[in-house]
């Protein structure tokens, strides 16, 4: 068990990521790096074959980005890090440079890490601590998923509904982008294929047809040929009962599906509708969210602790933690950081 502890609070945006550390003594480290898991630097000239000189010293401790991998350019090999000198503030590479790749200004060095574990281990680097030496908590907010929606980059998921439904979600509601658009646009999808499950569960919770598995079974089939892995469950009345989504749930997960969410889970909510799309939504982004977690989990170490911030500005542990849950994580640091600040005032 390691003795000493260090704690890091790390908002990460859609460019920059922040880091604050505070170790055992109370004293506190800041560090700034850049989302994708790189630091920036200014080139001023190159020295002799594979040598840049860097504007200034970035505040990276002797031999810190060793490894880390500079691109040149479309098509150009990557080049790596032999070993930087804050002194003389040289970066030395594993390749002499062409003389059309010797471009002044800014560079990127790009590690293997997730931004949160680059910036935690920029700020051990520079108190001179080993990360294995040591137990790590992290309290991660994060605006990965938003950019993710934002940006149209998620996996959509199958989804598969009552019978007679199949177009909930394009129906959808009064609501839309211009109110007083003359022909409105409606909102872009988030799901794939829409497969009618035939089922019905009346408004009490009583069952009035169970679900045709035979033909669920069937369909589930020729998606995963398709390579269809993600699947959302989201059925009539569920959330009074969800004994037939669960049922449709256990098959898809049997057939081979990776990713399947059932909506009485995710937001037990009276409405269908938006019961439904908090289901895609949180199938979508899923992939994404997981293994980027996974990746910063990992990176922490194995005596490594880490709690995320929900949209509502609590925390959760990595095993509660949803895609759903993140959408408004990172704004909701700020208004807490805000408000202890006052408090503190």
């Amino acid at each position: 068990m390691k003795e000493e502890n260090w704690d890091f609070y790390v908002d990460t945006g859609g460019t920059f990521t922040d880091c604050l550390g505070r170790g055992s003594d109370g004293r506190l480290e800041r560090a700034k790096v850049l989302s994708r898991g790189s630091l920036s630097a200014e080139v001023i000239s190159y020295l002799e074959e594979g040598c840049m000189a860097l504007s200034e010293d970035p505040g990276w401790p002797k031999d810190f980005p060793i490894g880390f991998k500079i691109f040149t350019g479309s098509g150009k090999p990557s080049r790596r890090v032999l070993s930087w000198e804050p002194k003389s503030k040289i970066l030395r590479t594993d390749q002499p440079f062409d003389k059309e790749d010797q471009r002044l200004g800014s560079i990127e060095l790009h590690s293997d890490w997730e931004a949160p574990i680059l910036g935690m281990r920029l700020i051990l680097a520079r108190s001179g601590i080993a990360p294995n030496s040591v137990r790590v908590r992290m309290r991660l907010a994060t605006t990965r998923c938003t950019n993710a929606l934002l940006e149209d980059s998620g996996r959509r998921p199958v989804l598969f509904v009552t019978s007679g439904f199949s177009d909930l979600l394009e129906i959808g509601d009064q609501r839309r982008t211009d109110l007083f658009d003359p022909v409105p646009q409606k909102r872009p999808h988030l799901h794939g294929q829409v497969i009618e499950v035939e089922e019905r569960i009346d408004r009490t919770g009583k069952i009035l047809q169970p679900p045709n598995l035979d033909r669920v079974r069937e369909r589930a089939c020729r998606l995963l040929e398709e390579g269809q892995t993600s699947a959302v469950v989201s059925l009539l009345n569920s959330y009074r009962n969800p004994d037939h989504e669960r049922q449709v749930a256990e098959l898809l997960r049997e057939l081979g599906f990776a990713k399947v969410v059932e909506s009485f889970g995710t937001h037990p909510f009276m409405k269908w509708l938006p019961r439904c799309e908090s289901a895609v939504i949180e199938a979508y982004l899923a992939p994404i969210l997981e293994q980027y977690l996974d990746r910063v989990q990992e990176g922490l170490g194995e005596w490594g602790e880490l709690k995320i911030m929900t949209s509502s500005g609590g925390l959760l542990d990595r095993s509660q933690y949803r895609s759903i849950d993140s959408l408004l994580s990172g704004p909701a640091g700020g208004v807490v950081g805000a408000a202890n600040l006052a408090r503190s005032g």
